[in-house]
């Protein structure tokens, strides 16, 4: 089904259930649409007609869902790596973050935009993070969810005064070399309009799974 020929509309699964927006996902051809619950039956008729090209401009998106968009968010990049396949990096030296630490996180928090640290940053928790200091200021911090017990889904984030010198790629590489010890599948997720990030992904050796498409809703559409 996650490689059809044709395009494929389907409702939210249950635990998305109460999500005012629209997900596309592509891993070969066409595109996987999945519509809230509460329009599927008036728009999946339409968003069977709806093109990879149409679905993956943002333009024409819009033009196709109307005037209920509130905001679309991509394409964005899913990509995975396992051994064989990562290429780590040997770089300045890394420190996994312990509670000791979590002055550092809050000063690098308040550093950052808050729309930055919900894409990016992540408290210290009961999985690992990676940090990389410049002097005593954290300058990257990476980190992951686990999701079903498999995926290794990563956080990055740089201090602004430090991005593009490579601290966030050597923390993701030893984030990733955790996440391998574990046995855990590395997921990395990112905009492609995010060239920073997305040269993290190639220098690592994060191969693309798929493409995704995210339009949020006006809450009354």
């Amino acid at each position: 089904m996650l490689r059809s020929e044709g395009t494929i509309t389907v409702c939210h699964p249950n635990q998305y259930s109460d999500w005012k927006g629209i997900f596309i996902l592509r891993i070969d051809s066409a595109p996987i649409i999945s519509l809230p619950r509460d329009l599927f039956s008036s728009l999946c008729t339409e968003a069977r007609q709806w093109s990879t090209t149409q679905v993956f401009d943002s333009t024409q998106l819009r033009s196709l869902v109307g005037s209920r968009v509130d905001k679309i968010i991509g394409p964005a990049f899913i990509g995975y790596t396992e051994s064989g396949k990562f290429q780590p990096i040997e770089s300045r030296s890394t420190t996994v973050l312990g509670n000791e630490h979590s002055g550092h996180v809050a000063s690098l928090r308040a550093a950052c935009d808050s729309i930055d640290w919900e894409h990016g940053g992540h408290e210290l928790g009961e999985n690992p993070a990676v940090g990389v200091f410049a002097g005593k200021e954290l300058a990257a911090l990476a980190s992951y969810d686990v999701w079903s017990d498999r995926i290794a889904h990563i956080f990055i984030l740089t201090h602004p005064r430090y991005r593009r010198h490579g601290y966030a790629c050597a923390a993701v590489s030893r984030l990733v070399e955790i996440a391998l010890e574990r046995g855990l599948v590395p997921q990395y997720r990112t905009l492609e309009s995010n060239t920073a990030s997305m040269k993290i992904a190639a220098r690592l050796g994060f191969t693309r799974y798929a493409t995704t498409m995210t339009v949020g809703l006006h809450p009354k559409s």
